[in-house]
Parts: C-alpha cells; sequence; structure tokens
C-alpha cells in the first residue's frame, strides 16, 4: 500500500471519470466531492489555500500547453490519495506544473509519474502501471 502526500483523486487505481461539461468552479466542486477523506483531502480550506503566495501566484499565471487553456487546469493545491496506514509515504513537491497543477492528481500527466507508476506497479505498490488523470469536463 501507498500514501502519497503529493495530492491526488482516488486511492488505488486511477480510472478516467468522465463528468457532464460544467463551468470550472462546478466542475471543482463535483471533483472536490470525490476526494476520499484522509491524507489532507478533508482538511478545511485546503482546496483554497493561498499560504505561499509565490506558489499560487505561480500556479495562476503558468501558461498552459499542449493547446489546452485555463479552463483544462486543475490549479489548487492538490491533496493527497491512498491508504493513510501505508509503509511508504511518497512526497512530490509543488508546483508539479503540467502534471498535477493540470489533472489534480500527483505525479499524473508529466514524466515523473510516466516514470514512477511502472516502478511502483513492478515493486507491488501500485494496482496499475499508469496513472490516468479525472476529466473535469
Amino acid at each position: 500500500r501507498v500514501a502519497n502526500a503529493g495530492g491526488g483523486r482516488h486511492a488505488g487505481a486511477a480510472k478516467v471519470r468522465r463528468m457532464p461539461p460544467k463551468s470550472k468552479a462546478e466542475a471543482i466542486a463535483t471533483a472536490a466531492n470525490l476526494l476520499p477523506a484522509g491524507l489532507g483531502a478533508n482538511l478545511p480550506g485546503l482546496l483554497d489555500c493561498q499560504r505561499c503566495p509565490r506558489l499560487a501566484t505561480y500556479r495562476n499565471t503558468l501558461p498552459p500547453k499542449g493547446g489546452r487553456s485555463r479552463d483544462d487546469y486543475w490549479g489548487r493545491p492538490v491533496p493527497g490519495f491512498g491508504d493513510p496506514r501505508a509503509r511508504l509515504f511518497l512526497v512530490g513537491l509543488a508546483p508539479g506544473a503540467h502534471g498535477a497543477n493540470r489533472t489534480g492528481r500527483p505525479f499524473t500527466g508529466d514524466g515523473a509519474g510516466d516514470f514512477m507508476y511502472p516502478l511502483l506497479h513492478q515493486a507491488g505498490f501500485a494496482n496499475q502501471a499508469e496513472s490516468l488523470e479525472l476529466c473535469l469536463a
């Protein structure tokens, strides 16, 4: 079992889940309700945290890439996921610019996840070799 302090969405498998198209605010509120309890997901104020002004400014002004728009980005602090009693705890460093900042799940959508998830799967710490993003629209 692996707990991830870098942030994210689902415990265990990261499945793509389609939600009906909404405004970004509605999509984020809906996605926030999908977060599991524990590892910061239910920490009051986490999703709107601005305690590090430099990081918040960077996250809010980061130009999207890959033909995406700002509405395609999660753009908030990313809570952890996984078993809080895990014997291994991974910590990601912010900002996860076009990975976690875009997908809302740590080590997802960037090279770190492409490298890490297959290794975690091979070692028996993950139930699949890749992490897929949650689609907000």
